[in-house]
């Protein structure tokens, strides 16, 4: 039973270390695509972030050698996360500018 749990210990943090893998240039890229309003910027971010994922997942298994199972539905998981908010948004797919106050009130 001891074995068991510390597997499943092993799979979890595996799988969290794969999802990092994926949010981690995910979340660079979205914050040079709100900083940044030239497209050639953008479009090298979009181009670097594959690249760093490859990158990151080559860092993750000769440093920290996780369970390739886990670590994989970790990737899964945050890959099917990204498919599936679209379909979850219900803000009606448009963001909505936060407008300064009026300084006369």
């Amino acid at each position: 039973m001891l074995l068991l749990s510390l597997l499943a210990a092993e799979q979890a943090i595996a799988a969290l270390l794969g999802g990092l893998v994926c949010i981690v240039p995910t979340a660079g890229f979205a914050v040079c695509a709100t900083r940044w309003r030239k497209p050639v910027p953008i479009v090298l971010a979009g181009v670097l972030k594959p690249v760093t994922i490859v990158g990151l997942m080559v860092a993750a298994f000769v440093i920290a050698k996780p369970l390739p199972l886990g670590f994989f539905a970790g990737v899964v998981a945050v890959h099917l996360a990204y498919l599936a908010a679209p379909f979850l948004d219900r803000g009606g797919g448009e963001a909505k500018a936060v407008r300064p106050r009026d300084s006369n009130h």
